[in-house]
Parts: C-alpha cells; structure tokens; sequence
C-alpha cells in the first residue's frame, strides 16, 4: 500500500500528512513516484499531497549533479551514509534526522509551468517558517537556496515536474548533524557553509512545532501560486 496515494484517496483537494520517525529516503522516493503517476491521470489541478517528515542519514545527487562534490566518501562510508542518485534538480545534498522535508507532490495543471514562480513559494515557506521561530533569512542572488547573511544556508528546493506533476520538494534546518555536511560540497556551491535553527537560535525549536508550522504556510503558498496562476 502507498500510503501517500492512501491519503490522496482519503482527501480529494490536498492532503497534508506528518511522519514522525525518519524514513529511508529509497522508500520515500519510489512512494513519490507511484504517486506522480497516479496524480497524472487521475487528478485535477492543485490536487495532490504534501509529506512532512525526516530521512534516515542520505546523501542524494541530483540529475546532473557531480559525485566529485562527494568530498568525503571515506568519512561517509564509516559514517554509513549511502549515496543515492534521484532524478529532481540539484546537485548533492545531505538528509537526515533534525532536518525537515517536505515532498509536495501536486498536479500544476498543465506540462509547463512557472518553474521560478514555484520555487519561490516553496523557499517562501521555509522564509515565514524560519521568521515564525525568530530567525531571518532571505534568498541569495544566483545562489539557489535560503540563507543565513550571504554564506550560511538553512533550506533547499529541489523539485522535478514530468507530465504535469511536481515532486520532490525542500529542506530546511532544524537541527540536523551540520559534520555530516561537510562532507560535501552544499548543492556544488563553493564558500557556502551549512546551517540550522539551532545553530542560529542557540537552541533547537521543538521538531513538532517546526513542522506544524512549516506544513501550514506551504499549504498558503502553494494556494497562493495557484490563485495567481487561474
């Protein structure tokens, strides 16, 4: 059973569903994609899931990201953290526990969207969800991303949209294990170092909070894109 198509079936507009354990990203990702196939025949515009939770420790390269920006593959072998390909935008990025992710996977009725419009909304969520737990962080110029100053980098999008249906999704920083991310290089971005909430804060916001908070604003913003979009 997919769970995900399971809640779809259980609310036609647009589930939001938490995990409260960390997932293996594997399972994640085929979930995602049976899913965005049943939401391409089978859906109307705007209608779909978003999935809340945390990844057991995953380093994912994306479709034409470079697995040179892997800068420590020993320190991850003995830390068993698994490389895995996936098929959204992006170069490398790390997942684990303390970090949220968020697969929106949606039907954007038709084949050829605002590709910008839509990151900016996702990236707009993680900017209010941050701002609600009292940090500021902003967009970079030709810096994909949410940030901390010009360097420090608390959220990612990276999405992939075949026949009409998004998946994939972001990831923003609670309180992750910030080592594990030295071990490559964020996204291929030279100079550019990682952080979290509870770095910035001093201390980590409750996890169930975040996400509560964080689930409620995506379903804004993604309200929003699609008024603007009508």
């Amino acid at each position: 059973m997919n769970i995900f198509i399971e809640k779809i079936k259980e609310n036609p507009k647009r589930s939001l569903y938490f995990y409260k354990e960390p997932v293996p990203y594997e399972w994640a990702f085929q979930a995602m994609k049976e899913c965005a196939d049943f939401l391409q025949g089978s859906s109307e515009k705007g209608q779909g899931i978003i999935a809340i939770l945390e990844h057991e420790p995953v380093f994912t390269l994306g479709k034409k990201g470079d697995s040179a920006h892997l800068l420590a593959p020993v320190l991850a072998q003995k830390a068993g953290i698994p490389l895995v390909r996936t098929d959204r935008g992006g170069d490398i990025t790390y997942h684990g526990p303390g970090q949220i992710v968020a697969y929106p996977i949606i039907n954007m009725g038709a084949k050829y969207i605002d590709i910008a419009r839509w990151v900016f909304h996702l990236e707009e969520a993680m900017r209010r969800t941050s701002a609600h737990f009292g940090l500021s962080c902003a967009r970079v110029e030709d810096r994909p991303g949410l940030f901390v100053g010009q360097n420090r980098k608390i959220g990612q999008v990276g999405i992939r949209i075949h026949e009409g249906v998004s998946y994939h999704g972001l990831s923003f920083n609670v309180a992750p294990n910030l080592e594990h991310f030295s071990y490559i290089m964020p996204c291929g971005l030279l100079g550019v170092s990682t952080t979290s909430l509870e770095k910035e804060l001093g201390k980590a916001p409750d996890m169930a909070a975040v996400k509560a908070i964080l689930g409620k604003t995506l379903q804004e913003e993604i309200d929003d894109f699609f008024d603007k979009s009508s």
